[in-house]
């Protein structure tokens, strides 16, 4: 609960969205989340420190753990950073910089396919289905940092209409 609204998650919620169909539109949308998620680290992560000490609930403490994202983003950004320039700074091996940078990205690719594969037992979903989504995941995530990074110092909120071009008639989807 944050200023005394109640949220929480509606199980059996379905949702009908048309995603986009090119990575440009995707780029587009991405970045608009992006710029959005800055905007509600700077206003809400207060509030919600304080709720998850107040309310001690897990409403709060899921939504601190999802805005921290933008400066756990720029930690690591920081990490990689600070290993170039220790590198280029004589006091590290190329070879040392290079297994710490891949260690950042092993990890991350890991943690990524462990959170897919979670998700999907959680759902009793069937992972083999979804077996060449869980190993490309990681790469789609890897656009977003992209994304991340470029909105931390271009917040482009301009709206680009994202083209719909499947017709479907809602007797098709049940």
């Amino acid at each position: 609960m944050l200023k005394a609204i109640n949220f929480g998650w509606a199980t059996d919620a379905i949702v009908y969205d048309e995603q986009p169909t090119t990575f440009g539109q995707s780029w587009s949308q991405r970045s608009r989340w992006t710029v959005g998620h800055i905007q509600c680290f700077k206003y809400y992560t207060k509030d919600l420190a304080n709720g998850v000490i107040e309310n001690k609930t897990l409403m709060n403490f899921d939504g601190l753990l999802y805005i921290m994202n933008v400066p756990l983003f720029i930690v690591s950004l920081l990490l990689i950073i600070i290993n170039i320039i220790f590198y280029l700074s004589s006091q590290m091996t190329f070879g040392l910089m290079l297994l710490n940078i891949l260690k950042y990205i092993v990890l991350g690719y890991l943690l990524l396919v462990l959170t897919a594969v979670a998700t999907l037992v959680l759902d009793r979903r069937s992972i083999k289905k979804m077996f060449k989504g869980i190993l490309t995941y990681p790469i789609f995530m890897a656009s977003w940092a992209v994304i991340n990074f470029v909105c931390l110092f271009k917040r482009n909120t301009k709206w680009d209409k994202i083209e719909h071009i499947r017709d479907i008639d809602i007797k098709e989807i049940n």
